[in-house]
């Protein structure tokens, strides 16, 4: 019974949980969805009329929205944009242009309006990716703008990302209205991981579990993170292009390690060659980031340059957690079932999203909605799997631990009286003995049972048992631990430190037999000893049994005795 009712509360609770993750999920799309209808469009596009220069050649007249390089750019190569300003500039109007790993020079009329990236190159570091503002001044009306993009990488880029002109205070809730789905994915990501971390700090549950949980969200804040600068939302929070790129490329290339150990320890049970092929592809892609790392941080090969190489090894990375993940459904536990649905979602995923970048980057750059990544839509959907499967497992796992306890409590429980039994007893006192050498022990023996039983019945009798039981827990039960250990024979283990209130346990011991008594409508009475370890030389159950059992037996016949006397 107890076991159904803990399963029936526990399905309850997943159910409310559930519950409250997709009203939590429903109100997320409908916030972005009305936030997505109701922004005002304040950008005009200014990608028309440009002229560029690109080795040597001059295109006049072109729209950056058609506009593709025969081949992407090489490492210094340097692309040149320039425009006539219109007649009429508004204050607080800018330019805004995105640019992917390379160095900027703005100026009008040969005077410098704007750079980046000077620092960087100087010092060897990874120029990074992100949205330029170039504020215009109404002196610069009608004059000619000159812009100039050195690729500080190769396959920097291939084409130039459209050109806007908008209010400065208006570049990034432009920015996050463009992407407002992408935006709001990534921080629901990145503050999941953060609350779970936070969740596993409380050892509610043993170090395994958590682990698992805790790799969930890691992986869920990486993905997050990695959406973020992505997005260049982070351009909120800082104006470090190179930091907020390489934050970017870190979080990525760290992403799969997370789920690549969650699958080792989900096969750590079974071994075997899946297991060993995970632990192998998972020390290669730990392998591969402190290369990466190091590499970066070093400014001798940056993160931009490895990319193609990460994808290669990220692609498989999934396709054998799949693989070993494959087995008859018949074998599968609940959580192993919706892990793969999970991984196969996250596959697929993954791999639109690696066509979809290397098409626009190097077949349709100009088409701007494959901009949008998939990614973190599948990492969402994905992790609300492994979420799932987590709950599952951990639901297997209590029920397992009640019908542990539950064998365990029978194992040292007496059935009928639901004291401890002698095992118990046993291993309670050797507990105590350890760091208490005056256990008392009140060893208890019930009076009348055999007669009871002939007299009145085995029910009555069994009644007399219960009863008894109840009236040596009500006495003693708050002092130490009471076990029935025989057929009528009980027992109180008292440690020393209430061994002072045992007088006034004995007198409500009395008293409760006299109410019993006169409850059941018949005697509830028992000859008791009491001894405590230090009056025996050797600490051990059994010589304080047996002085207890004699000093028992000389109350017993005493109380014939006078039995006897008030019969004559």
């Amino acid at each position: 019974m107890k076991k159904e009712r803990f399963v029936k509360n526990k399905k309850l609770r997943i159910v409310v949980a559930s519950l409250h993750v997709a009203a939590v999920l429903i109100g997320f799309g409908v916030l972005v969805s009305v936030m997505h209808f109701t922004s005002r469009d304040t950008m005009v596009d200014y990608s028309d009329g440009w002229s560029l220069t690109y080795e040597g050649k001059i295109y006049n007249n072109v729209n950056l929205h058609e506009f593709v390089m025969e081949h992407p750019a090489r490492r210094g190569d340097e692309l040149v944009l320039t425009k006539k300003l219109d007649t009429t500039v508004y204050p607080g109007e800018c330019l805004r242009m995105l640019t992917y790993l390379s160095s900027v020079e703005v100026t009008y009329d040969g005077m410098p309006v704007y750079h980046y990236g000077r620092e960087d190159i100087a010092k060897r570091r990874m120029v990074g990716s992100g949205y330029h503002i170039i504020r215009l001044q109404k002196f610069m009306e009608g004059r000619i703008i000159r812009i100039s993009v050195v690729a500080t990488e190769s396959g920097a880029f291939t084409n130039m990302d459209p050109i806007y002109l908008m209010p400065a205070n208006q570049v990034m809730p432009s920015n996050i209205e463009n992407h407002v789905w992408s935006v709001f994915t990534s921080i629901f990501l990145f503050m999941l991981g953060i609350m779970i971390g936070v969740a596993c700090i409380i050892p509610t549950w043993n170090w395994e579990n958590r682990a698992r949980l805790l790799l969930i969200g890691f992986f869920a804040m990486l993905v997050g993170m990695w959406d973020m600068a992505s997005a260049k939302l982070l351009q909120l929070l800082s104006l470090n292009y190179s930091f907020n790129s390489t934050l970017e490329y870190l979080s990525l290339y760290l992403a799969p390690i997370p789920l690549m150990l969650l699958m080792t320890s989900m096969r750590w049970e079974h071994k075997g060659w899946k297991y060993n092929a995970l632990r192998v592809i998972t020390l290669g892609m730990i392998i591969f980031d402190i290369v990466a790392v190091v590499l970066h941080f070093a400014n001798v090969v940056h993160f931009s340059v490895v990319l193609p190489y990460f994808h290669i090894y990220a692609a498989a990375c999934l396709v054998s957690a799949i693989i070993t993940s494959i087995q008859p459904i018949k074998n599968m536990s609940r959580q192993e079932r919706v892990m793969m649905w999970g991984l196969l979602v996250l596959f697929g995923t993954v791999g639109l999203d690696l066509i979809r970048f290397n098409v626009q980057k190097y077949i349709f750059p100009t088409e701007i909605w494959l901009q949008e990544t998939l990614l973190p839509i599948g990492a969402l959907v994905f992790i609300c799997f492994l979420l799932l499967g987590y709950m599952m497992h951990l639901h297997d796992i209590m029920i397992h631990e009640v019908e542990r306890d539950t064998l365990t409590s029978l194992a040292y429980q007496d059935t009928m009286t639901g004291l401890f039994n002698r095992s118990k007893i046993l291993e309670l006192f050797d507990e105590l003995i350890q760091n208490d050498d005056k256990v008392s022990l009140i060893l208890f023996d019930v009076n009348g049972l055999k007669k009871t039983n002939d007299s009145l019945g085995h029910a009555k009798g069994d009644l007399l048992i219960k009863s008894f039981a109840k009236v040596l827990k009500d006495s003693f039960g708050n002092l130490g631990y009471c076990a029935r250990i025989g057929g009528d024979e009980f027992v109180a283990l008292i440690p020393s430190g209430h061994a002072n209130d045992i007088p006034k346990a004995t007198k409500k011991f009395l008293q409760e037999e006299d109410l019993t008594s006169k409850e059941i409508g018949f005697p509830v009475r028992a000859s008791y000893g009491l001894a405590s370890c230090d009056e025996v030389r050797e600490k051990s159950l059994e010589e304080v049994y047996r002085l207890a059992d004699a000093r028992m037996y000389m109350m017993k016949q005493q109380m014939k005795a006078d039995e006897l006397a008030g019969n004559i």
